[in-house]
């Protein structure tokens, strides 16, 4: 962003001819000559490529080119603007151009200003120079507007019309817009635009609405005179009624915040009902499942008793008759070979009688988690249905204190996600798996296993 724009060149260029224009300086540039010569089309043609409406002289001289170039310095950038001599949109180009490039691609800006999209001229302008999103009050109530480039750009070019005026050179000689070109004189000598301005409605305005409002409340006053003559002819008792209306209002509001509070009561008796209820159900689910996985460890455990056992017995019956002639060949036993000495097989029986020792102290500790858990499984199946007809019987009170409560109410009375208590979920135990020599009593609500 820069607060200076400065002309390189206006340019023109067609399609069988060679381009023309002229070149500028930097500061200020001053076109002069006879008559005739093309002082006022330059000056137009630089205007229509800064987003002016107007249509280009058409002249002999311009019938042979069909667009028009302005090229642009801004601060240590240089860019182009484009425009079909015939009007139509702008393009905006990189760098000093006075035709298009094969490669190089523009961006199509809008002439119509928009202060809210930066896709037109005149914002694109204004941002360049530090003045983007500056309001101008446009009259003497203080009602606003966003600055337009088209405000700018007369005090940037000077035809010679407004050269010869003696009129103010700030003011375009359009009354309706005296007071918006004075704003924007004191925006380009202050840097200060007119949002601070608060806007006051007109004389006129304000009588006029004024005095709608009165006719308003007269007719409303009228209507509510009609109605109470119509619907209570003895005004008089109207203010015995009110108060016998009032104290049947304390009356009823007493007993709505007695009953208000019993409903929160219930509400945080109801949710702690429900919290409990999933809390014993998952527990139980955890129950069963660690049943059925000490269930599995207690068969692992037997098939490991059975197979130390087998090489128990198969060690003893190697010792028997090992110190002894052998009664195939008669060989005496200092005369006999083993691949493994008898010492050998005592030790092999000695690690697994030790090991069958150990798997059957392991196997007596989950016998007795196995029994803590049938006993615990046995609390939660009796609880649980305990905890649901407790809920049943708080949702029964809950419909008898407060049968027309809505969700709005209770949200205000206690309910934090202002609808009503979501139901708890009983969750159903899983069909029961006993080890082998399990057994229960007739009822089925307890059970005990029979480990050996």
């Amino acid at each position: 962003m820069t607060d200076r724009l400065n002309l390189a060149h206006l340019s023109f260029s067609g399609s069988n001819v060679a381009n023309a224009g002229i070149e500028f300086r930097p500061r200020l540039s001053l076109i002069y000559g006879a008559s005739n010569t093309g002082k006022s089309f330059a000056y137009k043609s630089i205007d229509a490529a800064l987003g002016a409406g107007s249509q280009l002289p058409d002249i002999e001289q311009r019938r042979a080119f069909d667009t028009l170039w302005l090229a642009i310095t801004a601060g240590d950038r240089q860019m182009t603007l484009s425009r079909a001599l015939a009007g139509g949109p702008i393009h905006l180009w990189s760098g000093h151009l006075s035709q298009p490039t094969r490669g190089e691609k523009s961006r199509a800006l809008g002439q119509r200003n928009n202060a809210s999209n930066m896709d037109n001229v005149s914002q694109f302008l204004l941002n360049e120079i530090g003045l983007r999103e500056k309001l101008i009050a446009e009259n003497a109530s203080g009602s606003k507007r966003p600055l337009s480039f088209r405000d700018v750009v007369r005090f940037c070019m000077v035809d010679e019309t407004s050269i010869q005026s003696e009129a103010s050179p700030a003011l375009s000689g359009q009354f309706a817009s005296a007071s918006a070109e004075r704003r924007v004189f004191q925006l380009l000598i202050t840097g200060t635009d007119d949002s601070a301005i608060q806007e006051v409605i007109r004389q006129g305005d304000f009588r006029v609405s004024k005095a709608a409002k009165v006719e308003l409340v007269e007719e409303l006053i009228a209507a509510v005179e009609v109605d109470l003559a119509n619907d209570y002819p003895d005004a008089a008792e109207l203010s015995a009624q009110d108060e016998r209306l009032e104290v049947n209002f304390v009356t009823v509001q007493a007993e709505f915040d007695a009953t208000r509070g019993s409903i929160k009561a219930l509400l945080a008796q109801k949710r702690t009902i429900g919290q409990e209820i999933s809390q014993k159900g998952e527990r139980l689910d955890d129950v069963e499942m660690n049943l059925d996985r000490f269930a599995q460890l207690q068969k692992i455990y037997q098939s490991d008793i059975e197979r130390l056992e087998a090489i128990e017995e198969a060690g003893f019956l190697l010792t028997l008759g090992g110190d002894h002639d052998c009664p195939l060949c008669g060989a005496s036993p200092s005369a006999q070979r083993h691949a493994h000495g008898l010492d050998e097989i005592a030790r092999a029986q000695s690690a697994a009688t030790a090991e069958i020792r150990k798997i059957r102290q392991q196997q007596a500790d989950l016998g007795e988690t196995v029994q803590q858990l049938y006993a615990e499984r046995v609390t939660l199946l009796d609880d649980l249905p305990a905890l649901t007809a407790k809920l049943e019987n708080t949702e029964k009170e809950l419909a008898e204190l407060a049968p027309a409560m809505t969700g709005a109410n209770r949200k205000g009375d206690g309910d934090p996600d202002g609808a009503r208590p979501r139901q708890a979920r009983v969750v159903a135990p899983r069909s029961m798996r006993f080890p082998p020599g399990a057994s229960r009593c007739a009822c089925g609500r307890k059970a005990r296993a029979a480990y050996g």
